[in-house]
């Protein structure tokens, strides 16, 4: 029994050090202007619904902290906010399946 190899390709091009960074630990690689990963089609749908935006987007969070100021007689109480960032999205990243 014979595998068949595909190449999934990113079809828009990616912009930015982070989102560069994310396609490369998913081993993708540029040849060509086109980012593209090499598998077997099972491998490769496998992989595709793991990052699927809809499913499990991924975030970069920025964590912000500040503090009541003590001059006003406020409690020196600490909140924090976090800000979240979809690293991609479907307008950001798509994908398709070359056989």
């Amino acid at each position: 029994m014979t595998k068949e190899i595909a190449k999934l390709v990113v079809v828009k091009p990616v912009l930015g050090y982070k989102k560069k960074s994310h396609l490369e630990k998913w081993g993708f690689t540029k040849t060509n202007g086109e980012w593209s990963k090499e598998g077997t089609v099972e491998e490769l749908k496998k992989f595709w619904d793991e990052i699927d935006v809809y499913k499990r987007p991924i975030m970069i969070e920025k964590h912000t902290t500040k503090s009541y100021s003590k001059e006003y007689a406020w409690d020196a109480g600490m909140y924090s906010t976090t800000q979240r960032k979809y690293v991609h999205n479907d307008y950001d990243l798509d994908f398709y399946l070359q056989v």
